[in-house]
């Protein structure tokens, strides 16, 4: 797809978005088939979806982002985005298929999930690793950590209260992964 047909999907051409879907929606069916199985596979339509309108909301701002300047083609931006919000519908399907059925039959209270949480001990070098991480670590990572894992949130959700774009989001949690697993290296050698 050129930049002038994909400036025609952007503003808004049916012929030029019917034509982007007809193009793209292998590669996203693809990316979806590679990552989601099992009973989520049923739900590959509703995902499909849910990238389309990713793409194309808020006028097509995803699609804006992408700069052919900067050495990554078209397919490749797409391939990335549709890969990083599959993982992020895996997230938010594991979090809702994580929630605990009622221990009353016959009543609506649900288990406490810090409880559960509380009844499984992490190793030891967590504790040791995490206090490090946060006499050494920026407030905007020790956020955007408990965010991602604690909170459970989106890479979107974690973007807006960080004022950083997703791509930002991505690479910070990269980078700070890469930090916790040197600094568990270092506590255990």
């Amino acid at each position: 797809m050129s930049e002038l047909q994909l400036l025609a999907v952007i503003r808004g051409d049916p012929h030029a978005v019917r034509a982007f879907i007809h193009e793209f929606g292998p590669l996203f069916r693809s990316v979806i088939r590679g990552r989601v199985y099992g009973a989520l596979l049923t739900r590959e339509e509703d995902l499909l979806q849910e990238l389309l309108f990713g793409l194309f909301r808020k006028n097509c701002r995803v699609l804006r982002l992408w700069d052919p300047n900067k050495g990554k083609s078209l397919r490749s931006f797409l391939h990335q985005f549709a890969l990083q919000r599959t993982l992020d519908w895996l997230r938010q399907q594991r979090r809702h298929s994580l929630e605990v059925p009622s221990l009353d039959p016959h009543g609506d209270e649900r288990a406490d999930p810090t409880e559960l949480a509380a009844s499984r001990e992490p190793p030891e070098w967590v504790a040791e690793v995490l206090k490090r991480f946060r006499s050494e670590g920026s407030p905007e990572d020790l956020l955007l950590i408990e965010m991602s894992y604690l909170q459970d949130c989106t890479v979107a959700e974690i973007a807006a209260a960080l004022k950083l774009s997703e791509e930002a989001v991505y690479q910070r949690r990269h980078r700070i992964k890469q930090r916790l697993l040197k600094l568990k290296k270092e506590l255990s050698g």
